[in-house]
């Protein structure tokens, strides 16, 4: 049996893992997670709720604008949640939390060329400042 001095070297190793790991992040979603999202965004308002509640209206905007890959608007609606000021402490931490997974959501988008992605994180960094 012939030996092959050098293929199992730890650089060897960490190269395939690195390839590996690499091919598996390529194969990633390639739109947002609408069903998650949703269910963050739920997480702020309670079921209870009137319909013509203010802050209810905004997270179904959300919701809407998400499930239609209008990326933007739900950022501007997200964004318009997170700062509602009639948010108990138990809402704004759910609404921080949703903001957090949609941008994570986005920049995975954005890294793999979504150009709807990158308008809405731009949308996101101007209107934050």
């Amino acid at each position: 049996m012939k030996s092959f001095p050098g293929l199992f070297r730890p650089t060897w190793i960490v190269g395939l893992t690195v390839i590996a790991g690499l091919t598996v992040m390529g194969c990633g979603k390639k739109e947002v997670d609408a069903a998650d999202l949703e269910r963050s965004i739920r997480a702020v308002v309670p079921a209870t709720v009137s319909q013509s509640d203010p802050v209810k209206q905004v997270a179904d905007q959300a919701v809407a604008a998400i499930r239609d890959k209008n990326y933007e608007g739900g950022a501007i609606a997200l964004e318009a949640l997170r700062v509602s000021p009639s948010l108990n402490g138990d809402q704004l931490t759910a609404a921080q939390d949703a903001m957090a997974a949609y941008q994570k959501q986005l920049i995975d988008l954005a890294d793999r060329g979504d150009a709807n992605a990158k308008r809405a994180l731009e949308t996101m960094r101007t209107r934050s400042r």
